[in-house]
């Protein structure tokens, strides 16, 4: 099965460049990679004594191996060298600091709650925004006593990832969630005024979420309503 694949824990480093030797990556949490003592933007230039030029070659080293086979992974930090041995995990036996018991309905809400309201954005505002991934959520707003509330999202971030998983044409970020219960710690990506950012949180339960409202007559008021005559290259 899927979940008994082989699992490395790494990911492409946005600054990797085919120019350079090795392949630059990220570390997923509580993975082979991360036991074995790689960070982000570590350089791997061998696996096994093959070496690695690109993505394609770990891939291809990764397929050469099966859960449960030691892996030697040779790479570069800052200038210096590092070598390690260790097991190969598989998906299914990925360490995470919350235990998952039973089984879990996807058409419930028993699944991890980040506590965010967001809205889909066009591939045009994607694109004006300098964000790659058009499939992320973008934030208006984050409920009191949620995970989203305790990593200080706030509006006008767009999160695109948690983990390893990204949003895509066939994946939301409800489709992320879903993956993951109440109680796990994950690592979350998003985007702030321009710059990459990634912050831990620890999924809460919907149910205690605190949605705050006020009545309309409170809310602020500017004195602008759109133009007929919109540009949407000059601003709103």
């Amino acid at each position: 099965p899927a979940d008994e694949d082989p699992y490395l824990g790494i990911t492409l480093n946005r600054a990797h460049s085919d120019y350079d030797p090795g392949v630059r990556v990220n570390v997923i949490r509580h993975t082979t990679a991360d036991e074995m003592g790689l960070k982000d933007g570590d350089v791997i230039m061998s696996i096994n004594g093959y070496t690695m030029i690109d993505w394609v070659d770990i891939t291809g080293a990764l397929n050469m191996l099966q859960a449960g086979d030691e892996i030697t992974i040779g790479w570069e930090r800052v200038g210096e060298s590092y070598t390690e041995t260790g097991t190969l995990k598989s998906e299914a036996n990925r360490r995470r600091p919350y235990a998952v018991t039973g089984s879990r309905s996807f058409s419930g809400n028993d699944y991890a709650f980040l506590g965010i309201t967001s809205t889909e954005i066009s591939r045009d505002k994607a694109e004006k925004l300098g964000f790659d991934n058009p499939y992320g959520s973008y934030v208006t707003n984050t409920l009191g006593n949620s995970a989203a509330e305790a990593a200080g999202l706030q509006p006008f971030d767009y999160v695109y990832g948690v983990d390893e998983y990204r949003t895509g044409r066939d994946q939301s970020l409800t489709d992320i969630l879903k993956k993951y219960d109440v109680g796990e710690t994950a690592t979350l990506h998003y985007i702030r005024q321009g710059e990459l950012e990634k912050q831990d949180v620890t999924f809460t339960d919907r149910t205690v979420a605190e949605r705050t409202s006020r009545p309309q007559c409170a809310n602020p008021f500017l004195g602008v309503q759109q133009s007929h005559q919109y540009r949407p290259d000059e601003g709103v």
